[in-house]
C-alpha cells in the first residue's frame, strides 16, 4: 500500500506539472492512470480529482464528449465525500461545456446547480463567474428577466470582489441584454462604462465589441455624432485585430447609421465596403444584410428598379442559407 500511496502522489504531481505546462496529452494520460489507482485503493477523493483532471485535459484537446462524460463521473464522486467544491466546479465547467455544444437547456440547469454548492462553499468568485455566465444563456433562450437578473447579481459579486474583468464582462453582456429588450439607454450606459475597464485591462478585442454595440445603441437612440465615432473607433480596432467579419458589421452599422441620417452616398460607400468584407469571409448571411441596406438605400434615392434587383439578390442569398425567417422578413 506504501508504494501505490507513493506511486498515487507521483502521478498527481505529474498531472499537476503536465497541466501547468499546457501538455494536456501528456496530463491525459496520468490522470487516466492516477484514476485507475485510485479506484484500485478504494480513495475516492484521488478518484474526484482524477476524473476532473481528465476532463479538463479532455476540453483543452478538443474532446468535448470525454470532458462531460467524466465531470458526469466526477459530480456524484464528488458529492458523496461531502466535497461541495470539487462538486460546484465540476458542475460549473459542465455547464460551461453544454453552453459551447449548444445545449443549453443542458447548461442552465448545470450552473444553476452549481451556484448553491459555490455559496455553500464560500467561492464567490466561482458563484459570480457562474451568474456571468448564465446570463448570455437566458438571453439566447429569449429569457431577458432572467439575463438581467443573474448578470446584475454578477456585476455586484465582481465589484465587491475587485474583479476589473468580471465587472467588465458582466457590464458588456448586461449590454446585450438590454438592447435586446430595447432599452438601448441603459444598453449604451452599460457599454460605456465597460469600455475603460476593457481599456485598462488591454482587452482590445472585447474593447472593439463594447464600441461596436456602444454604436449600435447610440444609433437607435438617434445620437448619430456619438454613434459614428464610437462605430469608427471600433472598425480602426478590428482592423489592427484583423476581425474580418467583425469589421463588415461595423461598416453595415455605418450604412445604416447613414441612411437614417439623410447621407446616402456615405451610406452606399459603407456598404459597398461592407458587402466585400462580408464576400471575403464567406459570411452570405452577412451580405444578404448588406443587401437589404443598400436596397432601402435605393428606394431612398428613388431608384425603385435598382432596389428591386437588391432585394432579388438578397432573397437569393438568404434562400440559398436556409434561413426561412429572414426570407420571410
Amino acid at each position: 500500500l506504501g508504494e501505490k500511496a507513493t506511486e498515487a502522489r507521483a502521478l498527481s504531481l505529474a498531472v499537476e506539472t503536465s497541466r501547468r505546462a499546457n501538455r494536456f496529452p501528456t496530463m491525459l494520460e496520468y490522470a487516466r492512470r492516477a484514476l485507475a489507482l485510485s479506484r484500485e485503493m478504494g480513495n475516492p477523493r484521488d478518484e474526484a480529482s482524477s476524473l476532473f483532471g481528465i476532463a479538463l485535459a479532455s476540453e483543452a484537446t478538443g474532446d468535448l464528449p470525454g470532458a462531460i462524460a467524466a465531470y458526469l463521473e466526477c459530480v456524484p464522486v464528488s458529492r458523496a465525500i461531502g466535497d461541495k467544491a470539487g462538486e460546484g466546479s465540476a458542475l460549473h465547467n459542465l455547464g460551461k461545456i453544454y453552453d459551447r455544444a449548444g445545449r443549453k437547456k443542458e447548461a442552465i440547469a448545470a450552473l444553476e446547480q452549481a451556484l448553491p454548492l459555490h455559496r455553500a462553499a464560500g467561492d464567490r468568485r466561482y458563484e459570480a463567474n457562474a451568474l456571468n455566465t448564465l446570463g448570455p444563456i437566458h438571453l439566447f433562450e429569449g429569457r431577458l428577466r432572467q439575463a438581467s437578473d443573474v448578470l446584475e447579481a454578477a456585476l455586484r459579486l465582481h465589484r465587491s470582489l475587485g474583479d476589473t474583468f468580471g465587472e467588465a464582462s458582466a457590464l458588456a453582456n448586461l449590454s446585450n441584454v438590454y438592447k435586446q429588450a430595447g432599452e438601448f439607454g441603459k444598453a449604451l450606459a452599460a457599454s460605456e462604462e465597460a469600455l475603460p475597464l476593457f481599456q485598462k485591462l488591454g482587452d482590445r478585442p472585447a474593447e472593439a465589441k463594447a464600441l461596436a454595440n456602444a454604436g449600435a445603441c447610440a444609433a437607435e437612440l438617434g445620437e448619430v455624432a456619438k454613434a459614428e465615432g464610437r462605430y469608427l473607433r471600433a472598425l480602426e480596432l478590428f482592423r489592427t485585430l484583423g476581425e474580418g467579419e467583425n469589421e463588415a458589421g461595423v461598416l453595415n452599422g455605418l450604412g445604416n447609421l447613414c441612411l437614417r441620417a439623410g447621407q446616402p452616398e456615405k451610406a452606399r460607400g459603407y456598404y459597398q465596403r461592407a458587402r466585400e468584407r462580408f464576400r471575403a469571409q464567406g459570411d452570405r448571411a452577412g451580405e444578404a444584410t448588406v443587401l437589404g441596406g443598400l436596397g432601402a438605400l435605393a428606394f431612398f434615392t428613388s431608384e425603385p428598379r435598382q432596389a428591386l434587383g437588391f432585394f432579388q439578390e438578397k432573397l437569393a442569398l438568404v434562400r440559398a442559407t436556409g434561413d426561412r425567417n429572414k426570407e420571410a422578413g
